[in-house]
């Protein structure tokens, strides 16, 4: 298990940070269950959101999250592989 990578003044991880179990995935969010593309830190697929407010999903070759945050607002969820 990875130690808890450092934060920012947002008190977030830096995106593509190890995390535990997963590997965190970053961004600013449009509103709540609006999706967010993301770079993918890692080659495969993400399956599930370990922790954080949000839902990871998948398409070609594209990853999105979904995050349960305000429009503007940065968010950090940690995935699973």
């Amino acid at each position: 298990m990875t130690a808890t990578p450092p934060l920012d003044d947002k008190r977030l991880p830096e995106h593509g940070a190890e995390w535990g179990d997963g590997v965190v995935l970053r961004g600013r969010s449009r509103g709540s269950g609006v999706e967010v593309e993301v770079s993918n830190p890692r080659g495969p697929k993400p399956q599930r959101v370990l922790t954080g407010m949000g839902d990871v999903v998948t398409r070609g070759a594209k990853t999105y999250v979904k995050p349960q945050a305000e429009d503007g607002e940065d968010f950090a969820v940690v995935a699973g592989y």
